[in-house]
């Protein structure tokens, strides 16, 4: 698909009503190919379409899911990526169910509402360019949680996308709520450290001593435990909401920043360990180190590189979306 053609739509349904209706509510944004059975729709070329409305009762048993199911399993053997959403009548929603374990992308029940396919088409043609363009430096697909086709969370994505790269620490702003955590997770699925720990820390929601205790370990009997930052070697640490550190643990953690060691609790020694730190904070960080409750070389240590996330009310049809999104 070249920047300025239209995605093509695939609308598989045998009523040409319906196939007439479909075209009409979608031909401003996509290039539609119609189809009435499952073989008009594999002699269109489904490994060219990125996108597609399946009814899954089709000929020769109309009022079976048989074919339909069928016709979902060729196109995506033909086209792995292909997001198929299925049309289904109102009582059968136990097919539904079954075309998405297939793979189908989502459903709808008769009768639908053009509005909400709209929505659900933006989604999967996202999911669907996220997933054939844009694979991260690990190899795996985008995550299916990152939802969005707004221009600020366009830009999110790219930044992503970009910091999934290196292996630099990275700081995440935003208000609550804006999906700080999921956006760390994704540079760490999509980044070379994919299958190793991903290790989240509430840093607002637990206790200074358990927390320092729990990142850096504590002299105990059991002297094999080891402490969270061990066992996140060769993965990330997700500090959420950063701001909460106690100065004492600020400095702890900047001397591992620093020297990529902690000390053993146990000989007083230095034990090496590799782990990318993504931090969260709904906070001014530069507005604490003013007042003296932050301290301004772990900040820049922390944000050599940032990552700001949009509010939902900044993010246009993102509030539809998502909603559907959760909701299905």
């Amino acid at each position: 698909m070249s920047a300025t053609s239209k995605p093509r739509l695939l609308l598989l349904d045998d009523d040409e009503t319906m196939r007439g209706q479909m075209r009409w509510a979608f031909c401003r944004d996509y290039e539609v190919i119609e189809a009435g059975t499952r073989a008009e729709a594999l002699k269109a070329g489904p490994e060219e379409v990125p996108i597609g409305i399946i009814d899954l009762g089709l000929p020769p048993l109309p009022f079976e899911p048989v074919e339909g199911m069928r016709a979902i399993r060729e196109i995506l053997s033909a086209n792995p990526l292909f997001k198929a959403v299925v049309i289904t009548g109102l009582n059968d929603r136990e097919d539904a169910f079954r075309a998405l374990d297939l793979g189908a992308f989502d459903y709808f029940t008769k009768p639908v509402s053009m509005d909400e396919v709209r929505v659900t088409l933006k989604r999967a043609l996202h999911a669907y360019e996220q997933q054939s363009g844009n694979l991260g430096a690990s190899g795996a697909l985008w995550p299916s949680d990152m939802v969005g086709v707004s221009m600020p969370m366009q830009g999110v994505f790219h930044t992503i996308r970009k910091l999934a790269e290196v292996n630099i620490p990275a700081l995440i702003t935003g208000e609550p709520g804006t999906g700080k955590e999921t956006s760390a997770k994704a540079m760490h699925r999509l980044g070379t450290r994919h299958a190793k720990p991903f290790l989240p820390i509430d840093c607002a929601g637990t206790p200074a001593e358990a927390l320092e205790a729990g990142l850096f370990g504590i002299q105990t009997r059991d002297r094999h435990k080891k402490c969270g930052i061990e066992q996140a070697d060769g993965g990330t640490v997700f500090l959420r909401e950063i701001g909460a550190l106690n100065l004492r643990i600020q400095g702890r953690l900047l001397k591992l920043l620093q020297e990529h060691a902690i000390e053993d609790p146990f000989t007083g020694g230095r034990a090496s360990v590799d782990v990318r730190v993504i931090s969260s904070t709904s906070k001014d960080l530069k507005a604490m180190v003013k007042s003296g409750e932050f301290r301004e070389d772990l900040l820049n240590r922390l944000g050599v590189v940032t990552l700001d996330m949009p509010p939902l009310r900044k993010r246009g049809e993102d509030a539809y979306l998502l909603s559907l999104f959760y909701i299905k």
